[in-house]
């Protein structure tokens, strides 16, 4: 499983390399956020809540920057960010990524420097977020799928005894 698992985020990271993207690390992020679920049917749920999550996320935080807030104001947002993630993370993992996405966005890409360009900027996460839980959704579907499950098991013993020389 975390061998599948890590081949579809390595996967992503060099699609988001090939395609030039801005901030390629949002992609296999996304991915391996998605494909966290425990069942092919937990995993498109995960992908609906990361898509719509970040969406309503991004629209927030693009309203939140477009004022250009002091840094102080950030720092506020990000402390009831925060608090919010805590109390939704455990009950419902969509609304708590509206408050996950703006809280990274404002931690990691400094708040004060997207209000520069917070247009170019929201769109470019949207197409991270949607390449990433697609390859995240085809990842989970494969892993949860028997089929596909057993010829990987298959093709990692077939592997593991060429490596120990059986």
């Amino acid at each position: 499983q975390s061998s599948m698992i890590g081949l579809f985020s390595a996967l992503s990271l060099g699609i988001a390399f090939c395609l030039d993207l801005n901030n390629p690390y949002w992609v296999p992020i996304s991915c391996c956020a998605v494909m966290m679920g425990k069942s092919t049917k937990h995993v498109f749920i995960r992908g609906t809540h990361r898509f719509f999550g970040t969406l309503v996320g991004l629209v927030l935080t693009w309203a939140i920057t477009v004022f250009h807030p002091s840094l102080l104001i950030i720092a506020i947002y990000i402390v009831i960010a925060q608090i919010l993630i805590e109390y939704f993370v455990a009950r419902n993992y969509g609304i708590a990524n509206i408050f996950i996405t703006i809280l990274t966005i404002l931690l990691a890409e400094k708040g004060y420097e997207i209000q520069q360009n917070v247009n170019s900027f929201i769109l470019f996460r949207i197409t991270d977020i949607v390449i990433g839980s697609l390859i995240g959704l085809v990842g989970g579907t494969v892993l949860y799928n028997w089929h596909f499950r057993s010829m990987w098991l298959r093709l990692g013993k077939k592997i593991q005894n060429k490596q120990i020389g059986r």
